[in-house]
């Protein structure tokens, strides 16, 4: 008979089944005096709690409820497990709160065996998720325990309160940083250092107090690796004003042969020199999951200073800094030489790294940027993670305009290779950024990195797609870009540029798609209003021939793009004719006919 079931009817009478055994199960084991079996029993309630139904958890939850009175504290334990794991699923929030109060207040007299298992009873608590008003009063209880294992759940259940009550955290936070026994035993432990920085860190985005950063400043110094690079990745997102007026702490010198020389540095010479010296350690251990960590703490620290300096060469001004730059000069150096790996995601994050730390070339350091640029433009990334590059790529070149011809040559080289791991945002800004340079060379050679983008076709349907919004992107860029050639227009090489330029988006305003169209119209409007006659009174030409040249069918379609930005113009004209200035109407209405979702 059962050829004739369908694979629905299988599914249901294994449920039903399944449902079945648990019940016998459970039944069975409340008379079992084997504790191993017990557990056992349990263990596949919990198993089975998300393949069956919300009523069916509830029913196993009332039939384990009998278990958490044993008098074996191990297969109690077992049950309140099971039995919170089980109300949780099911949703009756009420009932799992009731459960977890009754056992905190036991535990909290010393009536029961709970008492001595204060770690498991705040992994079920920090589980549960429990959000309640007696919530406070069981985490300073825990605190109070000085049991490292049930401060590890504390901090846990302390980051998840930041989310919905940043107030309730904080103050609940602040005895903690104030007990420094209680401090102390914390930066101790790795897992309940980790959670504190980051309650730390989310208390620090709430309320931006020096207090809090003093701590982690702190933390960055001492205490176990894991804590110490979380804490120097997290401070390394700051400013460098900010970063550079942090406390100074105590550092010894490895190099040093006297075990009492020390020195006073300050936090950024320290992070430097920490990263540095934990970079080397890990690549001669060939410890990859060592060099992905140190090299976030690395990426951050590199962005701080280029952000505030410009470049790595430029780091200078104090003896801090310089022994700053040295240490960053020793990783870059050790970055170069670390040229392969086994692991993409390694060789990507390290090159991030570098992308932070490369200065502009000159001629001792020529051959070098050049290494750097032909292998990065070889790499074959996922694209997610090509992205990711590009992103940072990108971010480099408008701090450091001068290397935005490294992010063009990348960009595309990647482009070629899969057209997914161009974004829009990395696109826009990697231009922007060589545009930002604003001569005549640079300028210019964005154009032909636009021209080429669109000038790209595929027969890979894959990608149509993505690189029709891509080249929407590029016809919306040449109506920024043209403000820069319309200043210069005395020049003949703008004047050809600006010929260029429109000619490309009178082609596309006529024969692309209607995104295509629609940003190529919107960029005429643009040059037409930030430029003089002639370039102006050409643009309006053409976008007056476009409504009289296209279908009936498409001209409702155009007149609703095109009109608004000829009454304007019209405008424009008027006050021209009559003495006024029509730049206020040029400012007001700038902005209207450049609106698109690329922007």
């Amino acid at each position: 008979m059962t050829k004739y079931l369908h694979k629905a009817d299988y599914q249901l009478i294994d449920t039903v089944l399944q449902h079945i055994l648990v019940l016998v199960y459970l039944k069975c084991g409340i008379l079992n005096d084997d504790n191993k079996v017990v557990n056992l029993i349990h263990l596949f309630c919990v198993h089975c709690a998300n393949s069956v139904s919300q009523e069916q958890c509830a029913a196993y939850a009332n039939q384990l409820l009998a278990e958490t009175e044993q008098t074996y504290s191990a297969r109690a334990l077992s049950a309140l497990k099971a039995s919170c794991v089980l109300l949780k699923v099911s949703g009756n929030n009420n009932a799992l709160k009731d459960l977890l109060l009754r056992s905190v207040n036991d535990a909290k007299t010393g009536s029961s065996y709970l008492s001595s298992c204060l770690p498991e009873l705040f992994c079920i608590l920090h589980y549960s998720n429990l959000d309640c008003a007696e919530l406070d009063d069981i985490i300073t209880w825990g605190f109070s325990s000085q049991d490292v294992g049930v401060l590890r759940h504390c901090l846990g259940m302390l980051l998840s309160l930041f989310e919905v009550d940043p107030t309730r955290a904080q103050r609940l936070l602040g005895s903690v940083l104030n007990d420094q026994a209680l401090a102390k035993l914390i930066s101790e432990d790795g897992i309940a250092s980790v959670c504190s920085i980051r309650c730390c860190w989310a208390l620090y985005k709430a309320t931006k107090s020096a207090n809090v950063l003093t701590y982690l400043a702190s933390m960055a110094c001492q205490g176990v690796v894991a804590s110490r690079m979380l804490a120097m990745e997290l401070l390394s997102l700051l400013p460098y004003e900010v970063l550079s007026t942090l406390p100074s702490t105590t550092s010894t010198n490895k190099d040093s042969r006297a075990a009492d020389w020390r020195r006073a540095v300050g936090l950024t010479q320290s992070i430097a020199e920490t990263v540095r010296d934990w970079l080397l350690a890990y690549k001669n251990q060939n410890d990859n999951v060592g060099l992905m960590a140190v090299a976030r703490v690395l990426i951050n620290l590199a962005q701080c200073l280029t952000t505030h300096f410009g470049s790595r060469n430029r780091i200078d001004g104090s003896a801090e800094l310089q022994a700053t730059q040295q240490a960053l000069n020793t990783i870059y150096t050790t970055l170069v030489a670390f040229k392969t790996s086994n692991s993409v995601y390694l060789q990507s994050t390290l090159l991030k790294a570098s992308i932070w730390l490369v200065d502009p070339p000159t001629a001792e350091t020529q051959s070098v940027y050049v290494d750097l640029v032909r292998r990065t433009r070889e790499l074959r990334l996922p694209v997610e993670v090509a992205d990711e590059v590009l992103q940072q790529l990108a971010g480099r070149a408008l701090k450091t305009p001068t290397l935005a011809y490294f992010a063009m040559e990348v960009m595309w080289a990647w482009f070629l290779q899969n057209p997914m791991k161009v974004s829009v945002n990395a696109l826009l800004s990697t231009w922007k950024a060589c545009f930002a340079l604003r001569d005549m060379v640079n300028c210019s050679a964005v154009v032909d990195s636009v021209f080429r983008f669109l000038d790209f076709s595929t027969p890979n349907e894959e990608f149509h797609k993505h690189l029709a919004l891509l080249k929407c992107a590029a016809y919306w860029f040449l109506g920024e870009c043209c403000e820069f050639f319309a200043m210069a227009d005395g020049l003949l090489e703008c004047r050809q540029i600006i010929q260029s330029i429109l000619l490309r988006l009178q082609k596309a305003a006529v024969l692309g798609d209607w995104e295509v169209r629609r940003e190529a119209i919107r960029s005429l409007g643009k040059i037409a209003l930030v430029s003089e006659d002639p370039i102006r009174i050409c643009v309006y030409e053409m976008l007056q021939n476009l409504t009289k040249m296209v279908s009936s069918e498409d001209a409702e379609v155009y007149n609703d793009l095109v009109e608004p930005i000829l009454d304007v113009l019209d405008d424009v004209y008027e006050a021209i004719e009559n003495d006024e200035d029509p730049t206020p109407i040029l400012k007001s209405e700038a902005a209207l006919f450049h609106q698109s979702v690329i922007n």
